[in-house]
């Protein structure tokens, strides 16, 4: 009897050998009962088999598919990675691109700075030139003055000598010549004339040093 009958085969096969009972020795029907049974039994496995076959089919496919997204989730985190790796090349060229130029700007800074400063030092010098030639022009200033001064005094007392020799002159000679006395009153007005002239130019001259 095949392993490969059907259960309506099977129950066919049943009838007919219980139909025949009668015609068999007690031996045979054990037999034949022995039979029946395993024929079941194998088309019971049968059964159990391609069900289990289905089910590994089905794991099969589960597995494949599993197996596809990792895959898939495999290439995904590989190219995060290298999108990743790619912005941190080039967040870190950008970082020393930056920084290359942050010291360049102060290199020129500080270049600018020293230059600045050097620029102040040279001006402080020079204002303390300037203060120092400011003090000598003042001190041969009133120098000057002291004698314009000294000489202010010893003029006047020249005219004030000259004016009492011209009236002297004047009382003893206006009978006789006018002409004279009047050219000696001119002399006594160009002189004081000259020296107001040269009085107001220093007074000028002093103002303005002091003013700077």
């Amino acid at each position: 009897m095949s392993d490969d009958r059907t259960n309506d085969e099977v129950e066919k096969d049943e009838d007919l050998d219980t139909s025949n009972v009668q015609r068999q020795t007690p031996e045979a029907f054990y037999l034949t009962q022995k039979m029946q049974t395993l024929v079941a039994k194998n088309v019971e496995l049968q059964n159990i088999n391609m069900r289990l076959m289905e089910e590994v089919r089905q794991k099969d496919f589960e597995i494949m598919d599993l197996t596809n997204r990792e895959r898939i989730s495999v290439a995904k985190v590989k190219q995060t990675q290298l999108h990743l790796s790619e912005v941190t090349d080039r967040a870190h060229m950008d970082l020393e691109a930056h920084g290359r130029e942050m010291r360049a700007q102060l290199r020129g800074q500080t270049e600018a700075l020293a230059a600045v400063q050097a620029h102040v030092k040279l001006l402080e010098e020079t204002v303390e030139v300037l203060k120092t030639e400011k003090e000598t022009v003042m001190v041969t200033l009133r120098q000057r003055e002291a004698e314009h001064s000294e000489m202010s005094s010893v003029m006047e007392n020249e005219m004030e000598e000259r004016q009492k020799e011209a009236e002297q002159r004047f009382e003893l000679l206006q009978m006789q010549n006018e002409d004279l006395v009047i050219a000696e009153q001119e002399k006594m007005c160009l002189m004081q004339s000259s020296l107001d002239q040269t009085s107001r130019q220093l007074q000028t001259s002093i103002a303005r040093l002091e003013a700077a």
